[in-house]
């Protein structure tokens, strides 16, 4: 027998380890991530990579990483199968020990060579991470430097003469050359053109001009304000805001990317002329949308819906010099991409950065004078316009600070910093614009209270039961989490400017929400962010099934009302259950980890929670075996009550005297209790009635039965009787004994007693009153006794 147990053993060990020894082919994936690598390391040292070349390296990064991290994940669970075999095979036997059968000396063999392959694939794809995130950061260095050398190099100011003059004489070579290289690119683009290319780019506009005067019509009723009435609130101004800037650049956004996927069907490949073209079709977009943002935060034509508090002229002013001002930038970017284009020679591409800088410095100056000064006329806008958000008060003089460094920079020839500082101040202003609408809309809608009082909540609210107040609270915490993505986000978009990118930005948000490694458990803000959120949807399913079930469909069954609770209390341990699982498999605790856990907290849980889990299992108890039901009329000790819930740790009674009474599970499982309804509803009723010696017992009997088979709620069956107990002592005692609905004991009781006392008055029997006859034996040698004893009359 142990023989054939052995030969079994081995068997599903060389099952097993035939099946593991099918690996992957890692050590090629691996090798060629590693040459990968190799050759970005290389080109990195040489340190003369532009800006998009060091882009390019970094997004060829990416990959390895991915695949080392893949690779880690795909052979770490073999390595884990692999040491649970060979710690069932066992350790080699020592000399002195029997020998052991080949075949297991052979599987033994087998997997340790393939831990050994396993082992080393993980250790070099552990190695490839190290030494890409050595390379991104090389990468982050030659870029920051490239960054600072770009912005500080000083070239000759706008005020140089000399600049000018080769700006001059360099002219008219710079147009035949540009003439030249579109005529040369027309040529090229005729010749190698396709008709099937062709017609497709065609269809393609064609689709976009026949949807463009619906789409018009369709933006121009949405952009449109609403009638004048009410003054809105902060959030329908916000929104509005957006509104009025999103809408206007829709359409030529739309047109700009199907003039691009023509341009791209067209062409065999990207070119300084496409990147032209492209620059021209976004800038247009890009500065409608610039200038409907303004348009929608200052509002010059309707102040109801302003969102900044500024007179009517500044807001005018203000709208109509950020206009100029951003088509001014787009021409610059635009002759910039022209300049790249023709390959001009270094005065153009100054001087067109000078200039930008300079024009958007002194309207920027020019705008704030006008503002104060309109500002000063005007004064502020009436008490109409209310919760309007005032600006900052040092937002002017940064703005003039930032205005002046631009202008001093151009002029003494740092156009590189000029041209930076004029991009940051735009770019820094449209990021702080949507961060302070945004921030409006959360506090609006989340924060003061609109999650509880809107239609959608009331909704909401009926199908999970969740009240207003907590939706409130939700809604608060909520808030918080979003502004403070919306502050981390807009710190984000502000860095962009400085050489930040993308995958910079994923590098930090990897770094920082997917955490680091403890005892085999990833630790960080994602993960906890996810589970908890996973835990707050199956809680939130959970509760929409339970308040289904009791409103919906336990009503239409015939189940009684503490089976309905035991069922939705049952349901509510197994969603949470459910959902505490998840989480923890989210997080990355496995139910191994957990039993550990455990095991590690059963002396304190033996000790410090015992109670707590005693009422727990006794709280399951009662909802498995329901001696008690939410309903019964129970009494405990000396308290009587209803049962209105069964909790996890303790059950809620209501005293008649419409008090709480909390009693703890385990008293109902290991101490008495009096249950009314628990086989049945019916409770007998006894009334005790006494008449005098002089009545007769049949009358008695016949009144008292006539009394309660008169009543609606005595039962006939089993029918009331009535017992002649005794003969007191100043009284015939009967009882009379009938069976009724628990509920209703009491008014049953009273309007019996009130229709046999009734009845008895009517037949003229009474009610004796209790009395007692005292007789004393020798009453005269008992007065001899006290007149002897007593003084005589004189002495008294």
């Amino acid at each position: 027998m142990h023989r054939l147990a052995a030969l079994m053993l081995i068997a599903w060990i060389g099952v097993s380890s035939g099946l593991a020894q099918q690996p992957a082919p890692v050590r090629s994936e691996t090798e060629a991530m590693r040459q990968e690598l190799g050759l970005i390391e290389a080109q990195l040292e040489r340190g003369n990579q532009t800006e998009m070349e060091l882009l390019t390296l970094r997004g060829r990064l990416e990959p390895i990483s991915q695949g080392a991290l893949a690779v880690i994940a795909r052979e770490q669970p073999k390595l884990d199968d692999i040491n649970a075999r060979l710690q069932q095979i066992g350790p080699k036997p020592d000399e002195k020990a029997p020998p052991e059968s080949p075949e297991v000396a052979r599987n033994r063999a087998e997997q340790e060579a393939l831990k050994k392959e396993v082992d080393e694939a993980i250790r070099v794809a552990r190695l490839l991470l190290v030494r890409v995130d050595q390379a991104g950061t090389m990468i982050t260095d030659q870029r920051r430097s490239q960054f600072r050398k770009a912005i500080l190099t000083r070239s000759q100011s706008i005020l140089s003469p000399w600049l000018w003059t080769d700006v001059s004489r360099e002219i008219p070579p710079a147009l035949a050359n540009l003439g030249a290289a579109l005529a040369f690119r027309l040529r090229h683009a005729v010749a190698s053109i396709e008709v099937t290319r062709l017609l497709a780019a065609f269809a393609l506009i064609g689709v976009g001009l026949a949807g463009a005067v619906p789409a018009r019509r369709l933006l121009a009723r949405y952009a449109a304000l609403p009638e004048a009435g009410e003054s809105p609130d902060r959030g329908s101004r916000a929104r509005m805001a957006l509104r009025r800037a999103l809408v206007p650049c829709l359409l030529p956004l739309a047109f700009a990317l199907l003039l691009s996927s023509a341009f791209e069907i067209l062409s065999s490949g990207q070119d300084r002329f496409t990147t032209l073209a492209q620059i021209i079709l976004f800038a247009i977009p890009a500065v409608l949308f610039l200038r409907g943002l303004a348009v929608g935060v200052l509002s010059p034509d309707a102040p109801a819906w302003r969102v900044f508090r500024v007179s009517d002229a500044a807001a005018r002013q203000i709208v109509g010099t950020l206009t100029l001002i951003l088509i001014i930038g787009a021409l610059g970017r635009i002759n910039e991409a022209a300049n790249q284009a023709i390959a001009a020679v270094l005065p153009f591409t100054v001087a067109t950065r000078g200039l930008v800088a300079t024009l958007s410095a002194l309207l920027t100056l020019n705008l704030l004078r006008q503002f104060r000064t309109a500002q000063v006329a005007a004064g502020l806008p009436d008490d109409s316009v209310a919760e309007v958000t005032p600006p900052p008060r040092i937002l002017p003089a940064l703005v003039a600070l930032g205005a002046l460094v631009a202008l001093g920079a151009a002029l003494t020839g740092y156009v590189s910093l000029a041209s930076f500082i004029a991009d940051l101040a735009i770019w820094a202003a449209v990021v702080a614009t949507l961060l302070h609408l945004g921030l409006i809309l959360v506090e609006e809608y989340l924060s003061s209270g609109r999650l509880s009082d809107s239609r959608r909540a009331a909704q909401l609210s009926r199908l999970t039961g969740i009240g207003a107040g907590s939706l409130r609270q939700v809604g608060i915490l909520s808030s918080g989490l979003l502004k403070l993505l919306l502050y981390a986000l807009a710190l984000f978009l502000v860095l962009l400017p400085f050489g930040i990118n993308s995958d910079d930005m994923l590098g930090s948000l990897r770094n920082a929400f997917f955490g680091f490694q403890l005892g085999g458990v990833t630790i960080s803000p994602l993960s906890i962010i996810l589970s908890l959120l996973l835990f707050a949807v199956i809680i939130f399913l959970t509760r929409s099934v339970q308040r289904w079930l009791e409103t919906t469909f336990l009503p239409t069954t015939s189940l009684d009302v503490g089976l309905q609770n035991s069922i939705l209390t049952i349901l509510g341990y197994v969603g949470f259950i459910v959902a505490a699982v998840s989480a923890m498999g989210t997080l990355g605790l496995g139910l191994d980890k957990v039993t550990i856990v455990a095991g590690a907290l059963s002396v304190g849980i033996g000790f410090g929670l015992q109670s707590i889990v005693n009422n727990f299992v006794s709280g399951l108890i009662l909802l498995w075996e329901r001696p008690i039901r939410v309903g019964d009329w129970i009494v405990v000790g000396e308290e009587q009550g209803k049962v209105q819930r069964i909790n996890v740790r303790a059950t809620q009674i209501e005293t008649f005297d419409k008090a709480s009474l909390i009693v703890p599970n385990s008293e109902f499982i290991s101490g008495r209790v009096k249950n009314f309804m628990h086989a049945n509803r019916t409770t007998r009723i006894i009334i005790p009635v006494g008449v005098s010696y002089d009545s007769d017992p049949e009358t008695v009997r016949k009144l008292l039965l006539d009394a309660a088979l008169a009543h609606m709620e005595v039962l006939s069956n089993p029918p009331p009787i009535v017992l002649f107990i005794g003969l007191g002592e100043s009284s015939l005692n009967f009882e009379l004994r009938c069976f009724v609905d628990v509920d209703a004991t009491a008014s049953t009781r009273s309007e019996l007693l009130f229709a046999i006392f009734k009845a008895l008055r009517e037949t003229s029997i009474t009610v004796p009153f209790p009395t007692r006859r005292v007789e004393i034996a020798d009453l005269d040698a008992l007065a001899t006794a006290l007149a002897a004893k007593l003084p005589p009359p004189g002495k008294r």
